[in-house]
């Protein structure tokens, strides 16, 4: 929206092609080293400034490239380790659960074997003996 609402300054290609994702890369560049970006772009008043001052300005510019861009999402590698670590803890308490419940109902059927094993011995033996009391009596 507020890019439509924005007059373009140039016919080039690169013009119109200028829109949020390279927005978002000026604010990430800008978060990441502010005094670079401070250093390296600025606007130039070519109408009032003199010759000298808009050649100060740009020698300046490509002067102090020697300070480097720091590495490439930097100013976010805490951020993201942070991030990465709940992630992980969330996965982790999740697959806990999951495990939890099947043990939970492993050792409700073993239980129920257990119980089904003992009944039946105890069936079988009252059996047994009530048929060797027919069989004797």
């Amino acid at each position: 929206q507020i890019l439509s609402e924005v007059d373009l300054f140039s016919s080039e290609n690169w013009a119109s092609g200028f829109g949020v994702p390279e927005i978002m890369m000026f604010k990430e560049l800008l978060s990441r080293a502010p005094q670079l970006f401070q250093k390296t772009i600025l606007s130039v008043d070519l109408v009032k400034a003199s010759a000298e001052e808009v050649l100060t300005a740009v020698t300046g510019c490509f002067a102090n490239t020697t300070s480097g861009i720091p590495e490439l999402g930097l100013g976010d590698a805490e951020m993201n380790m942070v991030f990465n670590a709940w992630e992980r803890h969330i996965i982790l308490w999740n697959n806990a659960k999951i495990i939890r419940n099947r043990a939970h109902l492993l050792y409700f059927l073993l239980t129920l074997i257990a119980f089904s094993t003992a009944l039946c011995s105890v069936l079988y033996a009252n059996v047994e003996i009530a048929g060797d009391l027919q069989v004797d009596g």
